[in-house]
C-alpha cells in the first residue's frame, strides 16, 4: 500500500518514510535506504526539523544493514564461477525441405 501511495503521489514524504520501514522490516535493505532518501528529499529542514532529523538517523541505520562493497564482490563471483556458457545449436537432421513458395526468392 505504501508503493502506491508514493507512486500515486510522489510528493507525499510520509508514504516513502513509511515504504522504507516496510522494505526495511522485510530486511529489503537497499529498497529501504533508496525511499528513505526520497523521504529525506521532499521533507523540508526548516518546518520540520525533528522529522528531517529522524529521517536521517533512520537512513543511517538502514545504511548499516546493507552489506559492504567487497562482501558483494565476492559473492558476485562466486555466481560467475557458476555460470555455463551456452553450447552451440546442433544440426536438425533429418533436413526440413520447404516448398519453394517459401522461399524469399519467390516474392
Amino acid at each position: 500500500m505504501f508503493e502506491q501511495a508514493a507512486s500515486l503521489k510522489p510528493n507525499w514524504a510520509n508514504a516513502y518514510y513509511n515504504l522504507a520501514w516496510s522494505s526495511f522490516k522485510k530486511e529489503d535493505y537497499q529498497r529501504a535506504v533508496n525511499a528513505m532518501e526520497n523521504a529525506i528529499s521532499l521533507i523540508d529542514q526548516k518546518t520540520s526539523k525533528s522529522d528531517y532529523d529522524k529521517a536521517v538517523k533512520d537512513l543511517a541505520e538502514f545504511k548499516a544493514k546493507i552489506p559492504t562493497t567487497t562482501e558483494g564482490t565476492t559473492s558476485s563471483k562466486k555466481t560467475e564461477e557458476q555460470l555455463v556458457l551456452p553450447t552451440p545449436a546442433t544440426s536438425i537432421e533429418p533436413k526440413i525441405k520447404l516448398p519453394q513458395e517459401a522461399s524469399p526468392e519467390a516474392k
